[in-house]
């Protein structure tokens, strides 16, 4: 059963991504995020050591925000590249477009 608490799309959407690896190199790339909420999302094709409470920024279109990691699957394993993703509360929703509403990320704080 699933457990969260607000509406999601599941979509592949491209986005670009930056920030600084958890080995301190500066890092800037494509991925795909699917399972959108109004506050967080599921990125593929990650290719960068992170770690949870690691900050990045989401870029879709014009719009971009800051997103901090919850949890980063393990290189050579079946979440291989992906990473969750959780908004950060003063930062402004990427997804207007799916017109999400009364979003709450399941075990965020905030």
């Amino acid at each position: 059963m699933d457990r969260r608490q607000q509406s999601r799309v599941s979509a592949a959407i491209p986005v670009r991504v930056w920030g600084v690896s958890s080995k301190g190199h500066a890092f800037q790339q494509n991925a795909r995020a699917y399972n959108l909420s109004d506050n967080g999302m599921l990125l593929e094709g990650f290719n960068q050591p992170v770690n949870p409470g690691h900050t990045i920024q989401v870029q879709y279109g014009d719009e971009t925000a800051s997103f901090a990691v919850v949890w980063a699957g393990w290189p050579g394993s079946r979440r291989g590249g992906q990473v969750g993703l959780c908004k950060l509360p003063s930062e402004p929703s990427l997804w207007h477009e799916f017109k999400l509403q009364n979003c709450v990320m399941y075990g965020a704080q905030g």
